[in-house]
């Protein structure tokens, strides 16, 4: 019999694969009538393959009134669902990436009194794994199961899986023409690279020194790379994006929310990163899906302005920016 950790990296890597299988499941049925195609045009309100951020929302028209002119839609133009529009989304992932940045870094300033309640909890879960940090890492450096254990499950959240599963999402649903799948491969990489700009910046802001460093005390502004964990946050949000995508589908859910919470756990056995650094980059990682997914709609409120100006009169000039969220 294999030991435990053995069958636990091994499950781990059967919920990556069935994650990737769920999410091949077609989510609408196929009919084979008149308005078969109709009917998987105009799945979820969505009629192109790309970035839901450029995608118009249309109603679904009898097949007989495929040919009347849809809103928005100008005299002779092409139909939407004709049409290729992945470079076009492509070339929106900068600016979307530019918009959740600026909305991210600046989302402290916007807490609600409602957020209150698990912030709460989430602050006091925090201080209470600094406190207990460096007893843990002690204790994780005497197993070295534990460590292998650690080691083997975090390859399958190494940016060649993570990216490589969005890649394969993306290919296969242009393969097959879903635009779900797409949506969802995009968004996900988006989610991942948002995280990886975060987590990025709060390592060189913090310089915490890893568990597996000399004196192993987790020192902060030490020169190390510990908080957060980068492994977490990314897994995080990729797994945010592909379950709130499949909310239709709970195993799709649980597989993505159970392996991303592997990874958590993997991160401190492998003796790379203090409970904290894991919890925290969790939670980010969450939350940065969260935006991704609840900001889908309103990139009409989104907008940045940059206008010079010069008064002869007083002879001032400078830059007037805007931006709205």
């Amino acid at each position: 019999m294999l030991p435990l950790e053995h069958r636990i990296h091994r499950w781990g890597w059967i919920i990556v694969v069935g994650m990737s299988i769920a999410c091949l499941t077609p989510a609408q049925t196929v009919s084979t009538g008149p308005n078969a195609n109709t009917a998987a045009a105009t799945q979820n309100g969505k009629t192109e393959i790309g970035n839901p951020k450029d995608l118009p929302q249309k109603q679904s028209q009898p097949a007989g009134a495929a040919q009347e002119q849809k809103p928005g839609q100008s005299e002779g133009s092409v139909p939407a669902e004709n049409q290729e529009s992945t470079p076009r989304s492509l070339k929106s992932v900068p600016r979307d990436l530019f918009h959740d940045q600026i909305g991210i870094w600046t989302s402290p300033a916007r807490i609600h009194k409602n957020q209150v309640p698990w912030l709460i909890p989430f602050l006091a879960g925090s201080a209470a794994l600094f406190a207990t940090d460096e007893n843990t890492g002690r204790q994780v450096a005497k197993s070295q199961s534990f460590q292998t254990f650690g080691n083997d499950v975090s390859r399958s959240a190494s940016g060649y899986v993570t990216f490589g599963f969005a890649g394969a999402l993306a290919l296969t649903g242009v393969a097959r023409h879903d635009d779900k799948m797409c949506q969802t491969a995009l968004l996900g990489a988006e989610a991942m690279i948002d995280a990886a700009i975060v987590g990025g910046g709060l390592k060189l802001a913090a310089e915490r020194s890893r568990p597996s460093a000399a004196n192993g005390e987790g020192r902060f502004w030490n020169g190390g790379s510990s908080f957060p964990s980068g492994h977490s946050i990314t897994a995080w949000a990729l797994a945010t994006v592909v379950a709130d995508q499949y909310q239709d589908h709970p195993w799709v859910r649980y597989s993505a929310f159970g392996w991303a919470s592997l990874i958590s756990v993997a991160r401190i056995g492998s003796h790379q990163h203090f409970p904290s650094d894991a919890l925290v980059g969790s939670v980010f990682g969450y939350l940065i899906g969260k935006y991704v997914m609840n900001h889908l709609d309103s990139e009409e409120g989104h907008h940045f302005v940059a206008l010079p100006y010069f008064e002869a009169k007083t002879k001032s000039y400078g830059l007037n920016l805007s931006y709205g969220f």
